[in-house]
């Protein structure tokens, strides 16, 4: 048995040896069985330098493997082929004659308007038609090709002409269709009176708030149109009549219809009342209008406000004995002034000279939050408020007053720096100091 097997693998190596010195070997050549020997494996090529991604990419399509035969008859990329006959793949396999065709072969003789038109009618057929058509009264009167004479009416000679033309030739005036139609000085729009009263029997055109007029004589009959009214009045008018309909008088009003109480008491009940509640049925109670069903609520003096504002006493709100100490055994300091823990700005060592990117210790140099909220209106350019204050000499500063453009003389620059250095406490002249110095001389 392990004969056997020792002979099995010398062999599976010898041919996986043989694989790997193969032109085209991969890296996984040789470690799988392969039912594809024409194809090289996949892996990286051992042998073959030109064999790489492009031409992974660009396979030869000339000896990809061909669809079997017996299967090809039945894949719609061959039934579907361009310049090829539509087959049923169930007729797929058999064996026909090569030329036959259905149907019956036309015959191209045969054109659409011979097929379409009739046949030209014989001499003969045409008389006979002729003959037909001339019995008929509409035929004389009408003739076809001719002009139509129902009445039999003779025309003169002279309208035989061909240029003859019936009517009078018009005497073309000043005037053309256009100016009538758009007129360019409209006597409308600034009309006299018979101009206006001609448009409003024309064309009904009455002005904004002009009383129409029908042309009576009103004086005639002693009525002046501005301010008679037509109609007649009633001698008893009744005032408030819409008001008395709304809300009649009960003396006025029609006698009660009476009914079957059958018919109320189904309405009461089906029906709900106006402004009163409903009644389900449950006979007459006699309850007084204020009656209030339900539960009456328990009154209680302790309302919304005292939920808000509570009543607790000074001692009650004052904060806790213990806010802000710590109650862990332990961990509390009892007995010492020694304060634990490192703290945030380290005054107590030394600022190095050249601070690192990583360094974010805060060495006392560094503006407080009202500097970050509040910056220095020179802070844009490198110039904090520790400038101002920072001790400088008599001929920086002479540069500084110089440079900034104030003016001063040798004689009124040693007065204000005379001056600076009294009210400066350490007698150190600096731009504040300077400037202060300036404002109580007036310069």
């Amino acid at each position: 048995f392990f004969s056997t097997l020792h002979q099995i693998a010398n062999g599976f190596l010898g041919s996986a040896c043989s694989m790997a010195l193969s032109p085209l070997s991969t890296s996984n050549a040789g470690k799988f069985h392969d039912f594809v020997p024409h194809i090289p494996a996949a892996g990286k090529v051992l042998t073959d330098p030109l064999d790489n991604v492009s031409r992974c990419m660009k396979f030869d399509t000339d000896n990809m493997p061909s669809t079997p035969p017996g299967i090809k008859p039945f894949r719609k990329s061959t039934q579907h082929e361009a310049g090829k006959v539509l087959v049923h793949y169930g007729k797929a396999r058999d064996v026909g004659p090569p030329d036959m065709r259905f149907g019956h072969i036309n015959n191209y003789s045969d054109t659409a308007k011979g097929l379409m038109g009739s046949k030209e009618p014989s001499p003969f057929v045409e008389h006979l038609r002729n003959l037909k058509e001339s019995t008929k009264p509409l035929y004389r009167s009408e003739p076809l090709g001719k002009s139509a004479n129902k009445f039999g009416i003779v025309l003169p000679e002279q309208c035989k002409d061909p240029n003859f033309k019936f009517g009078t030739s018009t005497n073309m005036g000043t005037h053309t269709a256009k100016d009538l139609i758009y007129p360019l000085h409209d006597p409308y729009d600034d009309p006299d009176q018979a101009t206006h009263e001609r448009y409003v029997k024309t064309h009904g055109r009455y002005e904004a708030a002009e009383q129409k007029k029908m042309g009576y004589n009103w004086l005639a009959h002693g009525i002046d149109p501005m301010s008679f009214r037509f109609g007649q009045t009633e001698k008893n008018r009744e005032v408030n009549g819409v008001a008395q309909a709304l809300k009649p008088d009960d003396k006025k009003c029609t006698s009660t219809a009476v009914v079957k109480k059958e018919v109320e008491d189904f309405k009461d009940v089906t029906h709900d009342g106006l402004g009163q509640c409903k009644n389900y049925g449950y006979g007459e109670r006699k309850l007084d209008k204020n009656f209030i069903f339900g539960r009456p609520g328990k009154e209680d003096d302790w309302g919304a406000l005292a939920c808000m504002q509570g009543e607790y006493t000074l001692e009650q709100q004052a904060p806790d004995p213990d806010v802000g100490k710590a109650t862990r055994v332990g961990y509390r300091n009892f007995g010492t002034q020694r304060a634990f823990g490192v703290p945030t700005v380290r005054n107590d060592i030394h600022k190095p000279k050249l601070k690192r990117v990583t360094d974010f210790q805060n060495y006392g140099d560094e503006a407080k939050a009202e500097g970050l909220m509040y910056p220095c209106k020179y802070a844009g350019q490198l110039v904090h408020e520790e400038d101002f204050a920072a001790g400088v000499s008599r001929e920086t500063m002479n540069e500084l007053q110089t440079e900034a453009g104030l003016g001063l003389g040798p004689e009124e620059f040693d007065r204000v720096y005379d001056r600076a250095t009294q009210i400066s406490p350490n007698g150190t002249v600096c731009v504040e100091t300077f400037r202060r110095a300036m404002a109580d001389l007036d310069l």
